[in-house]
């Protein structure tokens, strides 16, 4: 068996915080992206600069949000087509990004800011083209910029982000508190977690549970570094993550 289909597998019946996730019963078919990160909720900044996930200087509610996703499969991945979106109705409120061209290698990882108000500085892609380089300001993940207005941007007390393949089948869904929407049927994996403030929500391995990264180090968030575990387990590499 493929190992990344294994490790899908083996994620099996996950709990998410203390909070049960709905897990899926077979790995989606063929080799996909799974997403690590996600920072819906910005921390406000406390002085230290903390919120500014992008690195600009400037923590933007909304602009610093990003979904991190990486390849967990021994094979590369073409990136082109896949979608990330939440769950808004088409429209201006929908925060939604399609990849272009990227082949990410096995391990590889890729970060998408959704960019409102944000600067930029080093390798930076966005819808149209993907980043000359990975970034070294982010563990050397590819980044993107989604380059979003200022209407769409993850709801805080409940949203979720789905990703979907280029043929339009649906991968995964990580939801929280209360969405509105409810995640479509027949999603082939999906990971709840409860309403997370002042942090993101991240993966600790490929077949690890999501959960709130300021539970797991001093950090609220660490885009480009795809699994944290915590500070009891292993220390995070020195420098990884910028902060």
């Amino acid at each position: 068996m493929e190992s990344g289909v294994l490790l899908w597998m083996l994620a099996g019946i996950l709990r998410v915080g203390a909070q049960p996730t709905t897990a899926t019963e077979r790995p989606p078919d063929g080799l996909h992206p799974l997403i690590t990160e996600v920072l819906f909720a910005v921390p406000t900044d406390d002085g230290t600069g903390l919120g500014d996930a992008n690195r600009d200087g400037v923590r933007e509610a909304n602009g610093d949000e990003f979904i991190e996703i990486v390849n967990p499969h021994d094979e590369p991945i073409q990136l082109a087509g896949y979608t990330l979106r939440d769950s808004a109705a088409e429209g201006p409120r929908r925060f939604e990004f399609v990849f272009p061209e990227l082949e990410l290698e096995p391990g590889g990882c890729a970060v998408v800011f959704n960019g409102h108000g944000c600067r930029w500085e080093g390798p930076i892609g966005d819808a149209s083209r993907a980043p000359e380089a990975p970034h070294p300001y982010f563990n050397d993940a590819f980044v993107f910029t989604a380059r979003c207005s200022s209407r769409p941007s993850l709801a805080n007390a409940g949203d979720w982000v789905m990703l979907v393949a280029p043929d339009g089948r649906v991968v995964e869904c990580v939801s929280w508190g209360s969405p509105r929407v409810a995640v479509p049927e027949g999603v082939p994996r999906v990971e709840h977690v409860g309403r997370v403030s002042g942090s993101s929500v991240q993966r600790t391995a490929f077949d690890g549970q999501l959960v709130r990264h300021a539970d797991l180090d001093s950090r609220a968030y660490s885009p480009g570094q795809p699994f944290v575990k915590a500070e009891t387990e292993s220390e995070p590499p020195a420098g990884a993550g910028g902060w």
